[in-house]
Parts: C-alpha cells; sequence; structure tokens
C-alpha cells in the first residue's frame, strides 16, 4: 500500500501559545448552577430569668424566694416562668429570617402530682418574680390575652418532665425578638410542685430557616 501525502492545507499544526503581555486574559461565566445553602436548625437551651408562683390561698403574698414553683387546683396555685428569647439567640447574619421550629418546656418537680395546663401570654405582660402576688397578677393578665400550647400529664417525681410548647411560637405571639412567660395552671387538687434555683425551668429551642441563601461564586479565569 502506497502511503497517504497530506497536501500542505491539510497537515496538522501545533497550536500557536504566546506569551505576548499585552493580551489580556479571557474571562468566563461558570456553566454550573449557582450554589445555595439552607440554615441548618441549631438547638439553644436558655434557663428561666424570672420564676415563682401565686397562691389564691395568700392573695397579697409574694412567693419570689421560695425555691418551690407550685402549681395546684385547689387552693388555685399558679407557677409563672419567664425565658429571655432575645438576649438568647446571637446571629451575625442579619439576611436570615429566623424562626422557631420546635420548642421545649423542662421541668423537674419535687413531688408527684396531678395533670395541668401549661399557657403563654403576650411579652408585653410584664411581671416581677419579686412582687408580684395573686392579686396584681390580675391586675396586668387578661384571662382573653392567653394562649393555651400544652397540657402535662401525671408527673413522677425527680425526673425531668419534657413539655412540647412549639404552638406559642407558631401562634405568632411571640418570637425570637421577644420574652416570653408560661403560665402553668390545674383543676387538680392533687398539686405538684417544680424546682426552682438550681434546677429552674429550661427552654429548650431549635431555631432555623426556611431562606435560601445563595453564595455567588468567583468568576472562572482561563490564561491563554
Amino acid at each position: 500500500m502506497q502511503p497517504t501525502t497530506l497536501s500542505p492545507s491539510q497537515t496538522p499544526t501545533e497550536p500557536i501559545i504566546t506569551n505576548n503581555p499585552t493580551l489580556k486574559p479571557i474571562t468566563s461565566s461558570p456553566t454550573t448552577k449557582i450554589p445555595t445553602i439552607q440554615t441548618l436548625p441549631e438547638t439553644v437551651t436558655i434557663q428561666s430569668s424570672q420564676e415563682t408562683y401565686i397562691d389564691s390561698s395568700d392573695s397579697d403574698e409574694n412567693f419570689g424566694t421560695s425555691n418551690r414553683l407550685r402549681v395546684d387546683g385547689s387552693p388555685r396555685r399558679w407557677t409563672l416562668i419567664e425565658f429571655p428569647i432575645n438576649n438568647s439567640i446571637q446571629r451575625q447574619s442579619q439576611t436570615v429570617n429566623l424562626r422557631v421550629k420546635e420548642a421545649k418546656l423542662q421541668l423537674y418537680p419535687t413531688d408527684s402530682g396531678g395533670s395541668s395546663t401549661v399557657y403563654a401570654v403576650p411579652s408585653s405582660i410584664q411581671w416581677s418574680e419579686t412582687s408580684v402576688t395573686w392579686n396584681n397578677f390580675a391586675d396586668v393578665l387578661d384571662a382573653s390575652e392567653e394562649v393555651e400550647v400544652a397540657s402535662i400529664g401525671w408527673v413522677n417525681s425527680y425526673q425531668w418532665k419534657e413539655v412540647d410548647v412549639s404552638s406559642a411560637f407558631a401562634s405568632g405571639l411571640t418570637d425570637i425578638s421577644d420574652t416570653i412567660t408560661f403560665v402553668i395552671k390545674s383543676r387538680s387538687t392533687n398539686g405538684v410542685s417544680y424546682r426552682a434555683g438550681p434546677f429552674s425551668p429550661r427552654l429548650e429551642l431549635t431555631v432555623g430557616s426556611d431562606d435560601v441563601v445563595t453564595e455567588s461564586p468567583s468568576p472562572m479565569v482561563r490564561d491563554y
């Protein structure tokens, strides 16, 4: 077989590479999709900033120094707990809209007792654990402002009790820029006491965002 002869126009040539400094790099946009990041949930545990109880049978007495938080139906005793949400959630980014996805109230009972109901009240309700009484709390709290958020069944002494109170945030009653107060009431005559002080109530929040944050990639540069 005779070898094939290529004409000059068919002869392959090496690519011409130049290092001419007057030539500028060619910048092209990437063809890949722009990456996005969704904020992952973060769990934060908050200690109560105030906690006490009020007693209808001793309506002018303040129990702010007590190490017990009593709940009873007869006589009526209500526990009040406040959490400082706005001081407990810190974020560097102000562009992401955070919301509470789950909230759990944690209580430590010192005795066994009957069922009760947890209510949330607006952050506009102001009270102090060193001065609140049955009589003056009724002056600042309108029952129509309460929102029932959870029920607590029978509790056993010296075992942490966890209660889902997520609906307090889903209702729009409060958000992460506020404080929140929970009031625990009962109709049961078998009352229960929870610990204040070292084993004071806690609020575990799972906080996240449904926003999607877009990252702008750096341009891709090719130098020929």
